[in-house]
């Protein structure tokens, strides 16, 4: 999560960046309110800060589940499974690759702990 967090201003604000040089390149004239406009707009459509939040929610009830619950098995798995489905949605939101490569990561290591809680009950 924290790669995450690291990544998502400079990913931001890399994208900002390239778009207004693309656009120089191009050499087409622009009203700089409407570009901007359109930016806020990408930019409300690739924020990940819900689901970095949903995540950290999830991660810190795994924890109290698994040191002060029994039987723990199917709720761990359940929380597991969410935690699955933001890492989906921020890889499918990222516009930078270093995002997307922490999102896989984050998948990878909770099938590997969803493996792992199998035989927990």
């Amino acid at each position: 999560l924290n790669k995450l967090h690291a990544n998502l201003i400079p990913s931001l604000e890399e994208y900002r960046r390239k778009l207004n040089n693309k656009i120089h390149e191009i050499n087409i004239k622009y009203d700089a309110n409407k570009l901007e406009q359109e930016i806020a707009v990408i930019i409300s459509k690739t924020d990940i800060n819900e689901e970095l939040d949903r995540i950290a929610i999830h991660t810190k009830r795994f924890s109290n589940i698994l040191n002060n619950e029994r039987p723990v098995g199917m709720k761990l798995n359940f929380i597991l499974q969410e935690i699955i489905r933001e890492s989906n949605t921020i890889a499918s939101k990222a516009i930078n690759i270093n995002i997307i490569k922490s999102a896989i990561e984050i998948k990878i290591l909770t099938e590997q702990i969803r493996e792992q809680i199998q035989n927990v009950e």
